[in-house]
């Protein structure tokens, strides 16, 4: 199929996360894949190699047709989710809210969905993070440390 699967084999070891948590909180055992949702090939490398520089594991989908067919198919392995607002097929909020129903129906805990979007005005931001399908914003063009804090801050939350 059209779906691209890009996986670490090295062991994730996420040392800003371990400096963050509680001592007392092993989280390298529940950092799973990172489900990076998006359309454009320049902002998919992007996203991915930011990711591999915080040690991250991931899986890419191309739309939110083929986010929703990634995570429904492997929930498991997916503790967070990158989701571009803008895609062909299916748009990120339609993709989070059948994620939502997925997740719902089969009685599972909800996966951190990040919105990714180039919109930063503060009342668009709202009525993503309202809509709750959404728990967290980022803004395009990504700066990698902002990137990272969100991904992280989704992680943490969800430990």
């Amino acid at each position: 199929a059209a779906v691209e699967v890009k996986r670490q084999v090295s062991i994730v070891i996420i040392a800003s996360i371990a400096h963050n948590c509680d001592d007392d909180v092993d989280t390298r055992e529940e950092i799973k894949d990172i489900l990076v949702a998006e359309d454009n090939m320049i902002n998919q490398k992007l996203l991915t190699r930011i990711l591999e520089m915080g040690g991250y594991q991931f899986l890419v989908a191309n739309n939110g047709q083929e986010a929703h067919n990634i995570y429904c198919n492997h929930h498991a392995d997916i503790s967070l989710v990158l989701m571009d607002i803008e895609m062909p097929i299916c748009n990120g909020p339609e993709s989070a809210r059948r994620i939502r129903l997925f997740e719902s129906e089969k009685s599972l805990s909800q996966v951190p969905i990040v919105a990714v979007s180039a919109n930063s005005r503060s009342d668009y931001i709202d009525q993503m993070i309202q809509s709750k399908e959404f728990s967290d914003y980022v803004t395009k063009p990504y700066l990698k440390q902002d990137l990272l804090n969100c991904v992280l801050g989704g992680l943490v939350r969800k430990l």
